[in-house]
C-alpha cells in the first residue's frame, strides 16, 4: 500500500529568515528612533534660537530708538537751559515759555531755583512742586550742584500726577544754580515698544502641529507662550515641577497636560525659552517607517516559505510502503 509522505515546510530555514527579519525590524525601530530625536533635538533649538533672535533683535531696536530719543531730549533741554541764560524773564513768562515748548515740539517746560522749587512751567498749577517730594523727580536735584548734568529718565508716572506715563529730561541751569527739564509723551517710542511686545514672540508660534514655545524671565515668570495661558505667572503653572529647569541648559520628557512631549531649555541673556513637542508626533515618521517594513518582511517571510516548499516538493517523490 503506497502512502504520500506528509509535507512539511523547512523549518530551519524559514526560522533563520524570520531571525533576520525580526533583527532588522528591532535595529531600524532602535536606529529610527534616534533619529527621530535627534532631528527633533535639532528642530526645537533651531525654533528656540529664532525666537531668541527675535528677542534680541527687538531689544536692540528699542535700545537705539532709546539712545536717539535721549539724545535729542538732551539737546532741547540745554537748548532751553541757553534760552534762559540768555533771558531769564522768559522763566515767568507763561506765554513765551508756551511758544518755546512748540518751538522744541515737548510737551512740558520746568525750571526750578536753588531749593529745587519749580518756580517755571508751562503747567501753572505745578508751580511750587518740590523736586525731593517724588522718586520720580528726585534723581533731577544733582543738576543744581552740578553743571555737566544731564539726565534722561525712562518713560514713568509722573510724580504729580500718578498713572500717567512721562519721559523727563533734565539738565543744570547755565545763569544759576537749578534745574531745566522738558516732558514729553514718548509715542514713538511707545509704538516700538507695543511692536516689540515680549508678550507677542511665542504667542501663537508653533513647532511643526502640535510644538508650543515658552518664554520667561530667570526668575521663571512667563512672559510669553503659545496658547498666551499662565503670562505673569510662575512656568510651574504650566505643571512643571520646581526643579525641572536647572543650570543653563537641558532637556526632559513629561507629562504635561496628559500629553507627553520633549522639553528642551536654554538661557538667552535675560531670558529662558522652552521648546516642546509631542511624542506622537515625534516618531510618526518613524511609526509610518516601521509599519511599511513590517509589511514588506511578512511579504519577503510568505514568499520565502513558499518558494522553500516548492523547491521541497521538485526535489521529494512519493515513497511506497
Amino acid at each position: 500500500m503506497k502512502k504520500p509522505v506528509i509535507r512539511k515546510l523547512p523549518l530551519i530555514p524559514l526560522s533563520i529568515i524570520s531571525g533576520v527579519l525580526l533583527l532588522s525590524l528591532v535595529i531600524s525601530w532602535m536606529l529610527l528612533s534616534q533619529h527621530a530625536i535627534n532631528t527633533t533635538r535639532n528642530l526645537v533649538n533651531l525654533n528656540m534660537l529664532h525666537i531668541a533672535s527675535e528677542i534680541r533683535q527687538n531689544d536692540q531696536t528699542l535700545y537705539t530708538l532709546r539712545l536717539e530719543s535721549d539724545a535729542q531730549s538732551i539737546a532741547k533741554a540745554h537748548a532751553f537751559a541757553f534760552m534762559i541764560q540768555q533771558n531769564p524773564a522768559i522763566i515767568h513768562d507763561e506765554q513765551k515759555l508756551e511758544e518755546i515748548r512748540k518751538l522744541l515740539d515737548v510737551d512740558e517746560l520746568h525750571v526750578s531755583d536753588k531749593n529745587g522749587i519749580l518756580v517755571g512751567s508751562t503747567i501753572h498749577s505745578y508751580i511750587g512742586y518740590k523736586y525731593a517730594s517724588d522718586p520720580q523727580s528726585k534723581p533731577f536735584l544733582l543738576a543744581i550742584y552740578y553743571k555737566d548734568f544731564k539726565l534722561a529718565q525712562k518713560p514713568m508716572p509722573k510724580g504729580i500726577e500718578k498713572g500717567e506715563m512721562f519721559q523727563y529730561t533734565g539738565v543744570a541751569r547755565l545763569d544759576e544754580p537749578g534745574i531745566v527739564q522738558i516732558g514729553y509723551k514718548p509715542e514713538r517710542l511707545y509704538r516700538a515698544l507695543a511692536a516689540a511686545d515680549i508678550g507677542k514672540v511665542a504667542n501663537g508660534y508653533r513647532i511643526r502641529q502640535t510644538g508650543t514655545i515658552i518664554v520667561t524671565d530667570l526668575d521663571g515668570k512667563v512672559l510669553s507662550s503659545t496658547d498666551g495661558g499662565n503670562i505673569g505667572k510662575n512656568v510651574t503653572a504650566f505643571g512643571f515641577s520646581d526643579k525641572a529647569f536647572r543650570g543653563y541648559e537641558g532637556s526632559f520628557f513629561e507629562n504635561i497636560g496628559g500629553k507627553k512631549s520633549l522639553f528642551i531649555y536654554r538661557i538667552y541673556d535675560d531670558y529662558m525659552v522652552i521648546g516642546s513637542l509631542g511624542i506622537d508626533e515625534i516618531y510618526q515618521r518613524r511609526n509610518q517607517s516601521m509599519l511599511v517594513q513590517i509589511i514588506s518582511s511578512i511579504f519577503v517571510f510568505v514568499l520565502m516559505a513558499f518558494f522553500l516548499s516548492r523547491n521541497d516538493k521538485s526535489g521529494t517523490g512519493n515513497t511506497a510502503i
